[in-house]
């Protein structure tokens, strides 16, 4: 819990100070991580599916709180399929041009897949995904003819 949302946490950050509060919440998580490595890895795990789907729960409680997510995981879960599609195709015409795109796709939000996952978090490679997404799209109609333009 965040000082602002807990009465106990607030009255141990202010009994400790900012910097004796970070390192005691440091210590706590450093703690966890030598003694629950799995659990952490499947919550990072369990990050990433959710920063590329967007599902986090199907449980009745957390859809009160987020009524439009069955929705949102639709639409998260056909770009980011869409995405891998075009960067596919589009790694195969132009490996080296493509390639820096896919270091940001993967080594941006990588970050969040162990620390917190937000969606917004994701939103400055979104640009990268919409571009992806729409070479997947493209690379499904005929190129179009091409037309010779009259002189005179």
């Amino acid at each position: 819990m965040q000082p602002v949302g807990s009465p106990v946490e607030m009255a141990e950050y202010r009994e400790l100070g900012e910097i004796g509060y970070m390192d005691a919440k440091r210590g706590q998580a450093i703690d966890f991580l030598k003694n629950h490595p799995g659990i952490y890895a499947s919550r990072s795990l369990r990050r990433f599916i959710y920063l590329w789907t967007g599902f986090w729960s199907f449980n009745p409680e957390y859809l009160r709180e987020e009524p439009l997510d069955p929705e949102n995981i639709f639409f998260c879960t056909l770009f980011t399929l869409l995405a891998i599609i075009g960067l596919w195709k589009a790694f195969r015409a132009a490996p080296g041009l493509t390639l820096p795109y896919i270091l940001l796709l993967f080594a941006f939000p990588a970050v969040y897949y162990f620390t917190h996952p937000e969606l917004a978090y994701r939103e400055p490679v979104d640009p990268e995904v919409v571009i992806f997404a729409s070479c997947a799209l493209v690379s499904w109609f005929p190129p179009a003819k091409k037309r010779s333009i009259p002189t005179q």
